[in-house]
C-alpha cells in the first residue's frame, strides 16, 4: 500500500472510532467514505478486512456505551413526557420526576409515594404492584398494570399506569409510572396560535380544555360570561376545523404530545389553516402472542371497521408517514391497522435470522386478523422497506389482499447504476449493506447514535435534504416533528429492526414481486433522485397489476406534501 492511501485508511479508522465520543462525525465519515466503498469491495491490499476489523469493534464500543448510558436514557424518557411521569423503586421511593408531576403534584425526587396524595388504599395498591413487578422471582408476573385513582388535592379521576423497567444484571429495579393528567407547556402556546389563527384568549381557552377545566370553571376563572366562552368556543370550531369539544380535545392533546423541542417555532410563520390536519392522537395499541410464543405490537388509528387499511411501516419513520393524510382519509371513517415488524416498537422474534423473520412474521399478522374476525380482502399501504413486506404478504395470502399502495417504496437492486444518484445517505447505507454485516451494524449503529446526541433537524436534513423539493418540507416544524414522532418506533429497540430490514431488502428480491398478483399503485415523487424512479420504472414492467404515478413538484417526502394522491389511491382500490 502506498502511502497517500495509507493515510487515507488510517484517516477513516480515526473518524470511525471519534464517532464513538462525538457521533457529529457521523457526517464526515459518510462523506470520507462514499467514494471508498468500491476499492473496499475490491478488498485491495488487505484493506478490506483491516476496516471490517475496525469496525466491529468500535460497533462493540457503542453497544457498551449504550449500555452505561440506560439510566440517563431512561431519566431522558421521563423528562421529554408531556403528562406527569416519574420512576418508583420497590420501596416506594420517588427515583426522579418530571417537570409535569412537580408542577402539578409538586412532589420532587426523593419524596414517597404516599406524598402524591391518592388515598391510603391506592398507595397500597400501587406498592404492591410495585414490588411485584420489581421482583427478582423469575416466576413473578410482570405485565404493565393501569388503575383507577382519585387524587385527593384536584379531586380529579386519573388514570395510572405502571410500567416495569428492564435494566442490566444487578441494576435496582424500578417502574414507570405515568397519569392521564395533562400540562400545557408555556413554550407551545405561541406555535398553537401561529398553526391556527387562533388570538391568546382562544388558545388559553383550548388549553383549559386539555387540563380538565370544563366551561362554568374558564368562565369563572376568567371573570366573563358563560354566552362569552361558547361564543368563542365555536370561533375555535371554526379555526381548527374541529365539530365538538371532544374533536377539538383529541387534535389538542395531540398537539401537546407532538410538543416543540426547542422554542424555534415562536419565531417562524405561521402555517395555513389547511395543514392543520397533520395533527392527530396516538393510536391504541395491542400486543399479541403468537401460539408459539413471539409477541407483536399492533396499532390502531381511527374509528374500528370490519375492514381496515392495512399498513406496513416505513423503516426509518416508522408510522409517521401516516399523519399527513390521516385525518382527511379518516373523513370516510376509515381505520389503520398497523403491524409493528421485529425490532421495532415492542415487538420482537427472537432467535429469527434475518431471511427467516419475514414470513415468521406475516404469519403472526395473519394470526392476528383471523383473532379479531377479518377476512379481507384488505387494502395495504405502505412506505420505504414495507413495500417488501406488503408484496411478500400478499404472495403468502393473496385472498387477504385487495390492493397495494406503496409510497416512495424501497425497491430491488439489480445493477451496480442503480445506485446512481441515490441521496447520499441512502446510497452509503446501501452500499456499505453490500460489503459484509460488519460495516452495516456499525453503520447503523453510529447513526442512531447521532440522531440521537447531535441535532436532530440536522440530522433529518442529512437524510432527506438531497432532494430540494423537499427542504421546505422539512423546514416545516410540524414535519419534522411527526417525523421525530414516528422515529420512536425505531429508536424504541436501538438499532435490531434497521438492520433486520436492511439485510432483508439488500440485493435483487424481484422474485417476490412477480410472485405477487396483488394490484400495485406505486406513488413516488417527480423530483425524487433518478435511482428511484428508474427502478419504480422497471418493476412497473414486470407485471400489469403495477401501475407507477410521479408526482409533480415533490420528492421522497411525497407523503407529507400531497396526500390527496394517497386518498385517491386508496379509494380507487
Amino acid at each position: 500500500m502506498d502511502i497517500r492511501a495509507q493515510r487515507e485508511e488510517d484517516h477513516i479508522i480515526d473518524i470511525v472510532y471519534d464517532m464513538v465520543i462525538d457521533p457529529g462525525r457521523y457526517y464526515d465519515f459518510i462523506e470520507t467514505c462514499r467514494d471508498s466503498l468500491d476499492d473496499w469491495a475490491d478488498d485491495k491490499n488487505g484493506s478490506y478486512a483491516t476496516l471490517m476489523h475496525h469496525f466491529q469493534r468500535a460497533s462493540h464500543m457503542i453497544e457498551r456505551m449504550a449500555e452505561v448510558d440506560i439510566a440517563g436514557a431512561l431519566q431522558s424518557v421521563v423528562d421529554r413526557e408531556m403528562q406527569p411521569a416519574f420512576i418508583l423503586t420497590a420501596t416506594s421511593t420517588l427515583l426522579h420526576v418530571n417537570a409535569a408531576t412537580r408542577a402539578l403534584y409538586g412532589i420532587q425526587a426523593g419524596q414517597n409515594l404516599m406524598d402524591l396524595d391518592f388515598s391510603a388504599f391506592v398507595n397500597d395498591e400501587i406498592s404492591m404492584v410495585t414490588r411485584q413487578l420489581c421482583s427478582r422471582d423469575k416466576d413473578a408476573e410482570r405485565k404493565p398494570k393501569v388503575f383507577r385513582v382519585l387524587h385527593s388535592k384536584t379531586q380529579k379521576t386519573l388514570l395510572l399506569s405502571i410500567v416495569p423497567v428492564v435494566q442490566k444484571k444487578g441494576d435496582t429495579p424500578v417502574v414507570l409510572i405515568k397519569t392521564t393528567d395533562i400540562i400545557w407547556p408555556d413554550t407551545l402556546t405561541r406555535s398553537f396560535m401561529d398553526v391556527f389563527n387562533l388570538t391568546e384568549a382562544e388558545c388559553n381557552i383550548v388549553r383549559a380544555l386539555v387540563e380538565g377545566q370544563n366551561l362554568k370553571h374558564i368562565a369563572a376563572h376568567r371573570g366573563t360570561s358563560l354566552k362569552t366562552v361558547r361564543t368563542q368556543l365555536r370561533n375555535i370550531f371554526t379555526k381548527t376545523m374541529t365539530n365538538s369539544q371532544l374533536d377539538l380535545l383529541r387534535m389538542a392533546i395531540g398537539f401537546v404530545r407532538l410538543g416543540e423541542e426547542t422554542d424555534q417555532a415562536t419565531t417562524r410563520k405561521p402555517v395555513p389553516l389547511q395543514d392543520a390536519t397533520t395533527y392527530f392522537g396516538p393510536g391504541v395499541s395491542k400486543m399479541y402472542t403468537h401460539e408459539i410464543g413471539q409477541e407483536f405490537e399492533f396499532l390502531h388509528y381511527g374509528k374500528k371497521t370490519k375492514t381496515p387499511v392495512l399498513v406496513f411501516h416505513d423503516e426509518l419513520m416508522g408510522d409517521a408517514f401516516l399523519y399527513p393524510f390521516f385525518s382527511e382519509v379518516t373523513k370516510d371513517q376509515t381505520s389503520f391497522l398497523l403491524p409493528v415488524r421485529p425490532g421495532y416498537g415492542r415487538s420482537h422474534i427472537k432467535g429469527m435470522s434475518a431471511t427467516q423473520t419475514p414470513r415468521k412474521f406475516l404469519k403472526g399478522v395473519k394470526a392476528y386478523l383471523d383473532k379479531i374476525g377479518i377476512v379481507g380482502p384488505l387494502k395495504i399501504i405502505t412506505r420505504g422497506n414495507g413495500y417488501y413486506f406488503a408484496a411478500l404478504f400478499g404472495t403468502m395470502y393473496p385472498q387477504m389482499c385487495r390492493a397495494i399502495v406503496a409510497l416512495s417504496p424501497s425497491l430491488p437492486f439489480v445493477e451496480q447504476h442503480d445506485f446512481a444518484g441515490m441521496p447520499k445517505y441512502q446510497k452509503f447505507i446501501s452500499s456499505v449493506g453490500l460489503l459484509g454485516p460488519a460495516a452495516l451494524e456499525f453503520s447503523i449503529r453510529a447513526g442512531l447514535l447521532a440522531y440521537m446526541k447531535s441535532d436532530r433537524d440536522k440530522f433529518l436534513l442529512h437524510l432527506y435534504g438531497d432532494v430540494e423539493a423537499d427542504k421546505p418540507l422539512l423546514r416545516r416544524a410540524e414535519t419534522r416533528n411527526a417525523m421525530k414522532m414516528g422515529g420512536s418506533m425505531t429508536l424504541t429497540q436501538g438499532y435490531i429492526g434497521l438492520l433486520l430490514d436492511e439485510k432483508i431488502v439488500q440485493g435483487d428480491w424481484t422474485n417476490v414481486i412477480q410472485a405477487c398478483d396483488i394490484p400495485v399503485h406505486m406513488i413516488i415523487g417527480a423530483e425524487d433522485k433518478p435511482s428511484r424512479i428508474l427502478r419504480g420504472q422497471r418493476v412497473a414492467r414486470l407485471s400489469n397489476p403495477i401501475r407507477l404515478s410521479l408526482i409533480p413538484n415533490t420528492g421522497y417526502l411525497v407523503s407529507f406534501k400531497d396526500f390527496q394522491h394517497v386518498a385517491q389511491a386508496l379509494s380507487e382500490g
